[in-house]
C-alpha cells in the first residue's frame, strides 16, 4: 500500500470479526435465492467502490473501481494471483486450468492457450451467423413477447461447443443427438456448485470434502470429464492417424489450413484441434477445455439478454442503434462491429450498468 500510496479499504462491519461467519451465511443464503448480485450492489452502495472483508482467516478485497480492475487484469497482472483460492477448490475438476493456476503452470498454459485466440479463423463470424439464423427462426415473427434468455443460452452453447470441439451441440436444432446438452449442463452446474461451496470456505475449503463425502460433486466432475475426454480421444486419434501416413504436423494441419482445399471442405478450426497440435497431455487439454467453457457457459448469454432487456425499455436507443447497424451493407465482421461507435457505446453502457465487482484474494 505504501509503495503505491494507497489507503486501506473501508472495512466490512462483521458481526463475527474472527471467522466472518455472518458474511459467509449471508453469501450462501443470497446465492441460494439468486439475489447475490443485488447483495453485492448493496455492499458497494454502503462501503464504496472498494472494501475489505475477512472470511475464515483470509482477507478478501472486493472492488468495482475501474482503475483497480484494469491494474489487476493488465498492468499489475503478475502481482495478483488466483491459485490461493481457486486451485484447491478446483483440484479434482480442472487442476491445472489456465484460470486457476499461477506461476510456471500458468505461464505454460497461457503460452499454449493465448496464441489460439490470435488466429484469424477465430474472428470468422460465418459459423456464428449460422447458429444465429437458427435462433432467429425460433423467435416469433408476430410481435408477441418472447423470453430471449433461454434462446440466447442455447445460441452461445452451440457456438461455444462449435469453437471448442469443432462440433456444435446443436441445441437450436430439433431432435439433435450429437451431445446430450441438458445432461452435460446439469453436470457442469453441479460441478460449479461444488466449487462455489469450497471457494466460499476460503482457506478452509479442504474441509468440505472431509466433512461431507460430496458424492454428487464427484459424480458431476466425472460426468463432465467423460464427455470432454471423448472429444479429446477422437482428436488425438485423428492426429495419430495423420502422423502415421505423413509428416507429423503437416498432415494434421492440412485439412484445416491448406489454401488449396475449398473453404467448404476444410475442417473447422477448434480450440481442441489447436491444443492437440501442441501437446498430447490429456489431462492438461481437458483442464483447459473446461476452463474455457466456464466463461462460455453463461456469461455471453447473460450479457446479451441484459442488453436486450434494457433496449426493450429504451425505444429511442433501439431505433438509433438499428439505423447504425442497418447502414452497413457489407457482411458483418469484427472490424465493422468495432467501427460502429454507437453500438460500442451501447455495449459499454450495458456492461457498466450490470457489472458488479471484481474480487482479489492476493494482497
Amino acid at each position: 500500500m505504501k509503495r503505491y500510496t494507497c489507503g486501506r479499504p473501508r472495512q466490512y462491519h462483521h458481526k463475527d470479526p474472527i471467522f466472518g461467519l455472518d458474511l459467509y451465511r449471508k453469501t450462501v443464503a443470497t446465492k441460494a435465492k439468486g439475489d447475490y448480485r443485488n447483495t453485492l450492489q448493496g455492499f458497494f452502495h454502503r462501503y464504496g467502490k472498494t472494501f475489505e472483508t475477512h472470511v475464515f482467516g483470509q482477507t478478501v478485497i472486493y472492488t468495482s473501481d475501474v482503475e483497480n480492475i484494469q491494474a489487476i487484469n493488465t498492468t499489475e497482472f503478475e502481482n495478483f494471483g488466483v491459485e490461493g483460492i481457486r486451485k484447491q477448490a478446483n483440484a479434482s475438476w480442472i487442476g491445472e486450468g489456465v484460470f486457476v493456476s499461477d506461476g510456471e503452470i500458468w505461464k505454460h498454459a497461457r503460452k499454449i492457450v493465448m496464441p489460439i485466440f490470435a488466429r484469424k479463423q477465430i474472428a470468422d463470424l460465418k459459423r456464428f451467423g449460422e447458429h444465429l439464423e437458427r435462433m432467429m427462426e425460433l423467435v416469433p415473427g408476430n410481435g408477441e413477447t418472447v423470453d430471449l434468455r433461454p434462446l440466447l443460452r442455447r445460441l452461445f452453447l452451440d457456438t461455444s461447443t462449435d469453437f471448442l470441439f469443432a462440433e456444435s451441440a446443436d441445441t437450436l436444432l430439433p431432435h439433435s443427438s450429437k451431445l446430450d446438452a441438458e445432461k452435460f449442463l446439469a453436470s457442469f452446474d453441479r460441478a460449479m456448485l461444488g466449487v462455489d461451496r469450497r471457494m466460499s470456505l476460503r482457506g478452509l475449503s479442504f474441509l468440505w470434502g472431509r466433512v461431507t463425502r460430496d458424492r454428487e460433486w464427484k459424480e458431476a466432475c466425472a460426468e463432465t470429464h467423460a464427455v470432454v475426454d471423448r472429444y479429446i480421444e477422437r482428436a488425438l486419434s485423428k492426429k495419430c492417424d495423420s502422423e502415421a501416413t505423413s509428416s507429423p504436423q503437416q498432415s494434421y494441419d492440412t485439412a484445416h489450413a491448406d489454401s488449396t482445399i475449398p473453404a467448404d471442405q476444410k475442417q473447422p478450426v477448434s480450440f481442441l484441434h489447436e491444443l492437440v497440435k501442441e501437446t498430447n497431455d490429456r489431462q492438461f487439454i481437458r483442464d483447459q477445455i473446461i476452463s474455457l467453457f466456464f466463461p462460455a457457459r453463461d456469461a455471453n448469454a447473460i450479457a446479451i439478454s441484459d442488453l436486450f432487456f434494457q433496449l426493450a425499455r429504451n425505444p429511442r436507443v433501439w431505433a438509433k442503434l438499428r439505423v447504425e447497424v442497418l447502414s452497413h451493407d457489407e457482411p458483418i465482421t469484427f472490424e465493422s462491429l468495432k467501427s460502429m461507435k454507437y453500438l460500442q457505446a451501447v455495449l459499454n453502457e450495458s456492461k457498466q450498468s450490470t457489472q458488479v465487482k471484481h474480487q482479489s484474494t492476493i494482497l
